[in-house]
């Protein structure tokens, strides 16, 4: 060191003791340590200078400051002999950036301002290390001690435990007490999470001159020190050094100098002026420095010194209105994971206000990516500073963007104050299973990991993943975005069944301190691998004999790698009845999972077959045969079609569709009660896109138990969500499943509520399949559809159970079905209204034109889902009657009832088995619906009688079968009405009301009856 320069140098040993502190003007400092004794030295050295200092036989971290220029440092060797010396530099983020070794003892190296900022020093155990540095201050580190640090002359340095646990960050309170003469400061309590980020301490005015006590929460490792020079140097364990940079009259900034390698550094706050302190103007106050603010109705938006959690100044909401506080552009790009932190306060709110914080695009429309904001819902009353984060992820179309934070509706007074907002790139690692991994199967496997990288640690890291057949590694180069990435690991299951995976990210470089590789992210997960024998359903599984078909086909999945499929062998073979053998295939060995199987059937006649299929060979443990079977029938038991009355008649008899829906298995009980259609759409869209799956084969077995119940199912179709290359899998279906005699139609499972308008040309082509593949089964959408001239028709909705107005063209069905849940009524409503109710079915026929209509009424009541709602409750008997016959009267050619839920309830709906009275009181209902059947399927009859008074109390229809004439009427309203019938014809007939054990003595054919609120009353006679 030249003569004229300034050393200071201040050493320490593991319990904190000084060991030594050596301060030299104007002459050299020359210094040997021990590594074994020392701990933590710190250094400082004039502007300009170097300093020199020799250490025994390492290792030793050198931390290097950030410099404005180039460096160069010389390392040597001291003593007798010159040794061996090796030097590994690393940067910020504990990479390796490059490494140097030396037999003579000497290695010198430039560092550029941008270059590593760590140097791993390491001499042979007969020597001693020395290095030459530019200006300090520097931080030496040896890995070999543990403790607590006191004060140090010059610089301040702090030990805070932590606990190890990954994510888990240990509170400490600090105090500071004591003063000068030039500070006011008596005592402040702090508190802060240790973290790799931006730590505060203070605010400190005046001279910088106090002791400071740490303690963690629980009371453990207690720390105290003298603060009292500018700079405070605090190490954190497992994360970066820090420094403090400079003190102001208001705080000290404590700012990331470097990290050990296994560590990741802090990234950069992407946002500008993100505590509001900034004077952009010039005129001696904070302002907005740069944000925008876009206010909409009244209340403002101010930077303000009212309030602060650091600094002097944050953002101010006044409420009541709405508004967004834009900042400038972030420096991102699509795909970046990013991380948001931001404090909030309220004042004197009235109510919860809502706010929103995250990033929006160039026309301030909000990314719709999943994870682009944060809303919070602030509870009224006045609040401390709280802190909120959230991981946010720009679109990949994202363009510019910005954070933007939006107050929205909700208090009408009070403010919100916001402060410390940072967006970084994210720093945390993140490992899971990829959602776009294929089911395991039996053998080696490629099974994917998503990793989620931090943006601040571009890396090579291992992926290791131990499954049943051992530990595989995988190695990966990650770059600095965040960015996710899909890494095929092999995992080798043995046999079916469930079977832990565990996977373990880990960087490539070993720590420097540990001499392990650093963990960044685990996981483990079971995976359930299928059986190694799948069989599908024949197809087609019924056969109409007119068809003349010359053989059907099943498909065998084996799950199974292609080294276990060479080991196997897969036989077929036809029987008849009394299992007479009418074909035997030769066995073959799969090439691949899926194996289609053809079975000649040409001549064969109605009747019941069954198909065996057997798996044999190495890869089993002893042969497995599995049986299915088909049928050959006529056609006519099958079809079903619509007649000039747009009603159904299914297998050459009249059928009107009394529903339950959802239907969850009560077969015999279903019925029992007089149902005689089923419906499920929850299955309808587990087909894998070729058509195959699971649900194929347990569509078959509810039609079976259907058809053996008298029961008749309604089939959907894939939903608005699985469109695309899944169309295959609806022709499949229709083609499979056309000639049971258990199917009703094909349904499209309510395809507008879950896809919007853009799925009517998807409907279209559905309807195209079906009609090509089976012509003698109608099609039904869940949803109602007219000409596009009356698309914008108002169809009123009924209380909390308004669904959508969409309406589109009639050529995509044949069959339209709608709904109607109107309990709770309004307090205020007469009953089920004219100007709601009967027009909300009524246009609803109207517009259906000539196609048949189907309704879907209530029998459930509304879960908590709906609290916002009053009065929810079951409707009673005699609302669910009243609304079934006026459905009737108005013209509806089919009735479901919803209210069954698989599990008794879901988060919608609570299901009318939770009440046993009602459902008991529902079955009689339906089976009295069911004795009327052929009635209801009768012709309406609206111009051969005459109901009053015509101010829509009661609604009526007349229907004609096997010589009796029928009239169904109901009340639509809560209180009691009266009304006369006038029919031609009548006479003296004696009228009997069905059900009441009554009957009524017309006069001059006419008769006239009374109605409880919402009663009803079905009225015959000989015609």
């Amino acid at each position: 060191m030249p003569i004229d320069a300034l050393c200071e140098l201040v050493l320490q040993d593991a319990k904190g003791d000084f060991v030594t502190s050596v301060v030299r003007t104007r002459q050299g400092c020359r210094l040997i340590l021990s590594a074994a004794v020392i701990l933590t030295a710190a250094l400082a050295a004039d502007a300009g200078e170097s300093l020199v200092l020799n250490i025994s036989s390492g290792p030793v971290v050198l931390v290097l400051p950030a410099a404005e220029s180039a460096r160069t440092v010389s390392f040597n060797t001291v003593g007798r002999d010159a040794g061996e010396l090796a030097v590994e530099l690393f940067d910020p983020y504990g990479n390796k950036a490059g490494s140097a070794r030396s037999t003579d003892g000497r290695i010198e190296q430039e560092i550029p301002p941008d270059g590593p900022r760590q140097v791993l020093i390491r001499a042979d155990t007969a020597t001693a290390m020395a290095f030459d540095v530019s200006t300090g201050p520097w931080a030496l580190y040896f890995p070999n001690g543990r403790g607590l640090f006191r004060r140090l002359t010059g610089r301040q340095l702090l030990y805070f435990p932590t606990d190890n646990t990954p994510g888990v960050l240990p509170e400490i309170r600090i105090r500071v007490a004591g003063h000068s003469a030039a500070s006011n400061l008596e005592r402040l309590n702090m508190r802060w999470r240790v973290a790799p980020e931006t730590l505060r301490i203070g605010p400190f005015k005046g001279r910088f001159d106090h002791s400071l006590t740490a303690r963690c929460r629980g009371g453990e490792d207690l720390i105290h020190a003298d603060i009292d020079c500018a700079d405070t140097l605090i190490h954190f364990p497992d994360r970066p050094f820090a420094v403090v940079s400079r003190v102001t009259d208001k705080l000290a900034v404590v700012e990331a100098l470097t990290t050990m390698v296994g560590t990741m550094a802090p990234a950069k706050n992407l946002l500008p002026n993100g505590g509001f302190e900034a004077d952009v103007d010039g005129n001696g106050l904070p302002d907005g420095g740069w944000w925008r603010y876009w206010p909409m109705g009244r209340g403002s938006v101010i930077v303000t010194d009212e309030r602060a959690h650091s600094g002097g100044a944050s953002l101010k909401c006044a409420l009541p209105g709405s508004g967004e506080w834009v900042s400038p552009s972030l420096p991102v790009s699509p795909g970046d994971r990013l991380q948001l932190r931001f404090w909030a306060a309220t004042d004197d709110l009235d109510t919860p206000a809502i706010v929103t914080m995250g990033l929006r695009r160039r026309d301030r429309v909000a990314l719709d990516g999943e994870g682009s904001e944060v809303r919070l819902a602030l509870p009224p009353g006045t609040g401390d500073w709280t802190r909120y984060e959230a991981d946010l992820k720009v679109r990949d179309d994202a363009g510019h963007v910005y954070c933007s934070f939006r107050h929205g509706p909700g208090a009408k007074r009070g403010s919100i104050y916001i402060d410390d907002v940072e967006i970084r790139r994210s720093n945390r690692w993140s490992a899971t299973v990829s959602p776009a991994s294929r089911a395991p199967m039996i053998g080696r496997n490629q099974f994917l990991v998503r990793i989620r990288p931090a943006a601040t640690d571009p890396s090579e890291v291992e992926v290791h993943a131990v499954s049943p057949g051992g530990t595989e590694r995988v190695t990966i180069s990650v770059d600095g975005r965040g960015a996710e990435i899909d890494v095929p690991v092999p995992v080798f299951f043995p046999r079916d069944g469930r079977h832990d995976v565990a996977v373990t990210v880990v960087k490539q470089e070993m720590d420097l301190i540990t001499r392990k590789q650093p963990v960044r992210a685990r996981f483990k997960t079971s995976l359930n691998v299928p059986p190694l024998f799948v069989t599908r359903i024949v197809e087609p599984c019924y056969v109409c004999v007119e068809d003349k078909r010359s053989d059907v086909s099943t498909e065998v999945t084996l799950n199974a790698s292609a080294s276990v499929l060479g080991d196997l062998r897969l036989a077929a073979r036809l029987l008849g009845p009394a299992e007479k053998v009418l074909w035997q295939g030769e066995p073959v060995t799969p090439r691949q999972r899926d194996v289609a199987i053809p079975i000649p059937i040409q001549g064969l006649g109605v009747g019941q077959y069954f198909v065996d299929l057997t798996l044999s060979g190495a890869g089993v443990d002893k042969p497995e045969t599995r049986r299915l079977d088909f049928r050959i029938v006529n056609r006519g038991a099958a079809v079903v079609r619509i007649d000039e009355n747009q009603k159904l008649v299914a297998g050459n008899k009249p059928f009107f569709p009394i529903g339950i829906w959802p239907f969850t298995g009560f077969w015999q009980e279903a019925a029992d009660m007089g149902a005689n259609t089923l419906m499920n759409w929850g299955w309808a869209a587990e087909d894998e896109e070729n058509g195959a799956g699971t649900s194929l084969s347990w569509m078959k077995f509810l039609l079976d138990q259907a058809h053996q119940h008298d029961l008749r199912w309604m089939v959907g179709t894939p939903a608005a969500e699985v469109f695309g290359n899944r169309f295959k899998s609806t022709r499949r279906r229709v083609r499979a499943l056309r000639d049971h005699p258990g199917l009703l139609v094909w349904e499209e499972d309510e395809l507008i509520a879950n896809g919007g308008t853009g799925v009517y040309e998807s409907v279209k082509t559905i309807a195209g399949i079906i009609h090509d593949e089976d012509p003698n089964h109608p099609f039904v959408t869940g949803d109602l559809m007219v000409p596009p001239a009356a698309a914008d028709t108002e169809l009123p909705t009924m209380g909390t159970g308004s669904f959508i107005n969409i309406v589109f063209p009639p050529d995509a069905h044949d069959i339209a079905m709608w709904w109607w849940y109107p309990i709770p009524l309004p307090d205020d409503a007469d009953g089920f209204g004219h100007d709601s109710a009967y027009e909300y079915v009524s246009n609803g026929v109207k517009l259906a034109g000539d196609k048949p209509l189907w309704l879907a009424l209530q029998a459930f009541t509304w879960n908590h889902k709906w609290k916002r709602f009053t009065g929810l409750r079951y409707p009673t008997i005699e609302e669910i009657r009243c609304m079934s016959y006026l459905a009737i009267a108005w013209g509806v050619d089919g009735l479901f009832w919803y209210g069954i839920e698989g599990g008794g309830s879901d988060t919608d709906h609570e299901d009318i088995r939770a009440n046993p009275e009602l459902w008991t009181q529902f079955k009689v209902f339906t089976r009295e619906l069911r004795a009327l059947e052929p009635v209801l399927c009768a012709a309406d009859e609206h111009g051969q009688y005459r109901a009053t008074p015509e101010d829509f109390a009661v609604d009526s229809v007349m229907k004609t079968v096997a010589g009796r004439k029928y009239i169904i009427a109901a009340n639509r309203n809560r209180v009691p009405r009266t009304a006369e019938f006038r029919v031609d014809g009548l006479g003296n007939r004696v009228v009997t009301v069905l059900g009441e054990n009554r009957t009524l003595s017309p006069a001059a054919g006419s008769f006239g009856d009374a109605f409880d609120g919402f009663g009803t009353h079905v009225y015959t006679w000989e015609q």
